[in-house]
C-alpha cells in the first residue's frame, strides 16, 4: 500500500491466484478511495482490540465504572500499541478516551482542578485551584470565587497522576507527528499543569 494511505481499510476483493487483494480506504474528511492489486505481504490483521472495540469504546464506557484505572491504563496500553506501528491517528483516537473518561469523572467540593484564569496582565494562563463548592447544574465556584462550568475545569487525581499525565504526553507524541503543532503544545500544557 501506498505510504499515505491509511492502515485501516476493507479488504474488497482477494486474487488467490495473483495473491493480491483490492482495498478501499476511508478518506480525510469522508468517503472512500480503492487501491487495487496490494500485495497480500504489505496486508497485516488488525489488532483483536481493533476488533472487539478494547478495554472502551467510549470515555463512559460500563468499563471505567468497574474498575476506572485498569480500563484507563489499557486503554492508554492500546494507544502505545498503535504509536509502535506508527499509527498516529488511531493511537490519538485511543488516549483521548482515557482523557475524556478523566475530564468526565464527577467533581466535588475540595477537588483539585486545572482552570483557565486571568493573570494579572489580563492574558488567560492555567492554574492549579480547587473547587468551593458545585452546583445543581453543575457550575463550579472555584477557591478564586470565579464560577466555571464543570466541563471548563480539568480534575487532577493525585493517586493517578502518572497515568493521566502520559496520557496527555502520549497524545501530544501523535498529534506533532500528525503535524498538529498547536493541538499538541494544548496536551504538553495540561500535562505540565497536572504536575
Amino acid at each position: 500500500a501506498r505510504a499515505d494511505r491509511a492502515r485501516r481499510a476493507i479488504i474488497s476483493f482477494v486474487d488467490e491466484d495473483a495473491g493480491t487483494v483490492d482495498v478501499m480506504y476511508p478518506k480525510p474528511g469522508g468517503g472512500e478511495a480503492e487501491e487495487e492489486g496490494i500485495k497480500n505481504k504489505f496486508v497485516q490483521k488488525l489488532f483483536d482490540f481493533e476488533l472487539t472495540g478494547g478495554a472502551a469504546q467510549t470515555s463512559d464506557a460500563p468499563a471505567f465504572k468497574d474498575n476506572f484505572y485498569k480500563t484507563a491504563a489499557a486503554v492508554k496500553d492500546e494507544g502505545n500499541q498503535l504509536f509502535k506501528i506508527k499509527d498516529y491517528e488511531a493511537a490519538a483516537e485511543r488516549y483521548t478516551v482515557g482523557i475524556e473518561a478523566f475530564c468526565g469523572r464527577p467533581r466535588t467540593q475540595g477537588m483539585q482542578v486545572l482552570a483557565i484564569a486571568e493573570n494579572g496582565g489580563g492574558r488567560p494562563e492555567l492554574v492549579l485551584t480547587s473547587i468551593a463548592s458545585v452546583d445543581a447544574e453543575g457550575t463550579c465556584e472555584l477557591r478564586s470565587g470565579a464560577e466555571v462550568a464543570a466541563a471548563a475545569t480539568l480534575p487532577v487525581f493525585q493517586e493517578l497522576l502518572p497515568l493521566e499525565t502520559s496520557l496527555f504526553m502520549n497524545r501530544a507524541r501523535c498529534r506533532q507527528n500528525l503535524g498538529l503543532h498547536l493541538e499538541a503544545a494544548q496536551d504538553l500544557t495540561a500535562a505540565l499543569g497536572l504536575w
